[in-house]
């Protein structure tokens, strides 16, 4: 009794002391304090909430708890107890960046689909010596049997190579055999023998090349530089791209890195699925962040082609020719076009009326100026199409010719 009258005395002396304003200012400053105490608890509820959602409403009240009132969170919170982390780190954990999961996740998914490629090519020296030169690219697993891997690369990376050898696993290299090529797309399927201690890696899943947009991100994998297995990151910067290249198809463009190395690598999408294979990058001291992809759409057909029968179907007129500019055509008097220098036997050209020293000036209703402008009208074509071919002969006559398109089964 004694004590609470004490208290009431000491706390109406105060009252006596302060004035009201004065009063009035410290409930304020004690208010603030409460707040400032109370607030960094409600945001790390919120961002308990926020990220768990749904059926993790349990397990962050369990953390709630624990941080309030020492009270030993159940069920999955447990392991964190458990291990006795800080609750900072805990909420460091939760609120990583969901972008950041996405990537770490997809490497995982699909990072033993993508193989490292080394070519071997022999060739001598100057004084006769034999030599070896190496060089390096990528691959994708798209499918397996019981008794192969085949794997999707540029045709670049393997034209030429007298020995290939796929990093299947770190340090582990095994000999590959080619399936096929085709150097007007790029593409290429070379395949390894499967094996059970392969019976865990997956072939990659094929996305839809059709759908993207600008701004989607995009993740390259492949082998720069012989380091295998580099991951860059970045988004598609621009979609049916035309290169001043030997490539029959619009390009996908992004500005993950794209380096020497990295050619026949996979280009994927958020979920992991591929969308392009990495065939070239704008190499110039002025450029950076411009990088090239075959959309994945376009490669299917080639890849079904190649694994049918080891290369792609296309129309052949069947000559060599060389090209009349403007210049030539004015200084000898002759049409612009193409000067048939030689006819390849067996080709439709060889079966048609068509001679050497003719002057292709046209097919059907289209001019022909180039070997570029024949190629690029060939595709519009089948085997076994006939078309008309205009030539001038003897410099002097004009002639209509029809030939019928045959099979190139080479590169």
């Amino acid at each position: 009794m004694d004590e609470k009258n004490n208290n009431i005395e000491n706390e109406e002396e105060i009252n006596f002391i302060l004035s009201e304003d004065e009063l009035e200012e410290e409930k304020k400053q004690e208010d603030n304090k409460s707040t400032k105490i109370i607030w960094p608890k409600v945001v790390v509820i919120v961002l308990i909430f926020a990220i768990f959602g749904g059926m993790a409403i349990g397990a962050g009240l369990g953390l709630v708890n624990y941080y309030f009132i020492g009270e030993k969170p159940t069920d999955v919170t447990e392991v964190a107890v458990d291990q006795e982390e800080p609750i900072e780190e805990i909420i460091k954990e939760l609120v990583l960046a969901q972008d950041e999961l996405n990537t770490v996740q997809v490497v995982d998914n699909i990072d033993e689909s993508i193989v490292g490629i080394t070519s071997k090519i022999q060739y001598t020296d100057w004084f006769n010596n034999p030599r070896t030169a190496e060089g390096s690219g990528s691959g994708v697993i798209f499918k397996k049997d019981e008794e192969y891997m085949y794997i999707l690369t540029n045709n670049h990376v393997i034209e030429g190579s007298n020995e290939l050898l796929v990093e299947i696993q770190p340090d582990e290299f095994v000999t590959a055999e080619i399936i096929g090529s085709d150097a007007l797309s790029d593409l290429a399927v070379i395949a390894i023998e499967n094996n059970t201690d392969y019976s865990a890696i997956k072939a990659i899943e094929f996305g839809d090349s059709d759908a993207l947009k600008p701004g989607q991100k995009v993740i390259a994998i492949g082998n720069p530089l012989g380091y295998n297995k580099t991951v860059t990151v970045g988004v598609i910067s621009a979609l049916g791209r035309e290169l001043d290249v030997n490539n029959e198809f619009q390009l996908i463009q992004t500005d993950a890195a794209i380096n020497p190395g990295n050619s026949g690598g996979a280009l994927v999408d958020s979920r992991g699925k591929l969308i392009g294979i990495n065939t070239i990058k704008i190499s110039d001291t002025a450029v950076e962040g411009i990088g090239f992809a075959i959309p994945v759409n376009e490669a299917k057909p080639v890849l079904d082609e190649i694994l049918k029968q080891g290369y792609v179907s296309r129309p052949y007129l069947g000559i060599y020719g060389r090209e009349v500019n403007e210049e030539i055509s004015e200084l000898y008097e002759i049409p612009m076009g193409i000067f048939v220098s030689e006819i390849i036997p067996g080709t439709g050209a060889a079966n048609s009326d068509l001679r050497v020293q003719d002057i292709i000036i046209g097919i059907d209703d289209k001019k022909i100026f180039t070997m570029e402008d024949l190629a690029e009208f060939l595709q519009n074509y089948d085997v076994g199409d006939e078309i008309t071919v205009k030539v001038i002969r003897n410099g002097e006559q004009k002639i209509e010719i029809e030939v019928e398109l045959t099979q190139r089964s080479a590169n």
